[in-house]
């Protein structure tokens, strides 16, 4: 099924968009650890800031963390949030480098011949998503890398070329991905699995469950 799933998307498009985390590496899960690696010492919190994360998979560590902080019932300010956005960034880039592929990537990014038509759209911050590329070794040009602090939409907004909008498709596994996706009318692939299976978002393609396995 994986070969018929690949050439299916080679044949019908052009332009590749792909979020990072669960659909490059299987980091959601790492980005959950480094959270309540950063808060361990508010044990209390912990489930709540957990559950958050993985049923807002989107959504940025700028949203996320002066949340996390009111759930420790810590009085936050610019510094306080900067200092730990600092601290995150430090555990969660290792975390990410050494989380595993997600299935069949790899083999689907080496069929992409036009090295200039894959993007990759994260709420990861811009610079530490370039570094954690190179770390990986992904042939993606740096360019075509976009982070926050600006969203999904503006980003995506940035490269698109709407007279090809139909030669595009965007693999995400969050509500956020969709929501970009659907702003321009452009084809949705969303990874439907274990840790979204309760999450369907209304605008979509089709759901497939990796790029080894092919569609759900």
């Amino acid at each position: 099924m994986h070969i018929n799933f690949h050439n299916f998307l080679l044949e019908k498009y052009d332009y590749f968009i792909f979020d990072f985390d669960g659909i490059i590496k299987e980091s959601v899960e790492s980005k959950g650890k480094a959270y309540c690696e950063l808060f361990k010492d508010y044990k209390f919190a912990s489930k709540m800031i957990e559950n958050h994360h993985l049923q807002n998979g989107g959504i940025s560590r700028y949203e996320k963390i002066p949340l996390y902080l009111k759930f420790c019932n810590i009085e936050s300010n610019s510094i306080l949030i900067e200092s730990y956005l600092e601290k995150f960034s430090i555990i969660v880039t290792k975390l990410v480098v050494n989380s595993k592929w997600v299935p069949g990537i790899l083999s689907f990014l080496d069929k992409i011949e036009e090295r200039k038509n894959i993007f990759i759209v994260s709420a990861t911050p811009e610079k530490e998503l370039i570094k954690i590329v190179r770390s990986i070794g992904l042939e993606i040009p740096l360019v075509n890398i976009y982070g926050s602090p600006k969203s999904k939409v503006e980003n995506i907004r940035t490269f698109l070329k709407k007279e090809n909008f139909k030669k595009y498709i965007f693999f995400g596994d969050a509500m956020s991905d969709s929501f970009a996706a659907e702003q321009f009318e452009i084809d949705f692939a969303y990874r439907n699995y274990v840790l979204n299976f309760n999450q369907v978002p209304e605008y979509y393609t089709f759901i497939f469950k990796d790029f080894k396995n092919g569609f759900n």
